[in-house]
């Protein structure tokens, strides 16, 4: 207590109306959380990384896909993929400057994508160069939408076993 008066709980609480007040949230929501799994300590997600053998890096490898490959789109996901003659299935996610100016934004629908794909890996035959492209409207689709149409285009280009 200072010359009489109590201070807030927290800074700022007396002069912004809910500043003192914490929001809950929800998994559900949140295109970026995933429903499926709990939140995860940090040296963990080490080992929740797609392997290098999965990931498609250079520009070239990125152009031969758009060359060669065969590609089904969506509302707001499109993906592109080619044989590569190789024993694995190697993946590379597009995200540009058009779906939003934000990098953080861009990297958090990366990473979201790339963990649909890796827990995909198992299901998906060997020997394939995937290019996943995001459209605009990507940005208001929860979790499960985007999971789902990542899998009809998978099936209907005929990458499952």
């Amino acid at each position: 207590m200072v010359l009489g008066r109590e201070w807030p709980a927290r800074a700022g609480a007396r002069f912004w109306p809910g500043a003192g007040q914490r929001k809950e949230r929800s998994f559900q929501n949140n295109f970026f959380e995933s429903p499926k799994t709990a939140p995860i300590l940090r040296w963990e997600r080490f080992l929740l990384m797609m392997k290098k053998e999965n990931q498609l890096k250079k520009d070239k490898e990125f152009d031969w896909v758009f060359k060669n490959g065969r590609s089904g789109f969506g509302k707001f996901l499109g993906i592109k993929a080619a044989a590569n003659g190789l024993g694995a299935s190697r993946f590379g996610i597009l995200v540009s400057n058009k779906i939003s100016k934000n990098a953080v934004e861009r990297n958090k629908i990366k990473r979201q994508i790339r963990e649909m794909v890796r827990l995909q890996i198992p299901i998906i035959k060997p020997g394939f160069d995937v290019v996943i492209i995001t459209l605009p409207l990507i940005l208001g689709k929860s979790y499960l939408e985007v999971e789902k149409e990542i899998g009809r285009n998978f099936k209907k280009l005929g990458l499952y076993r």
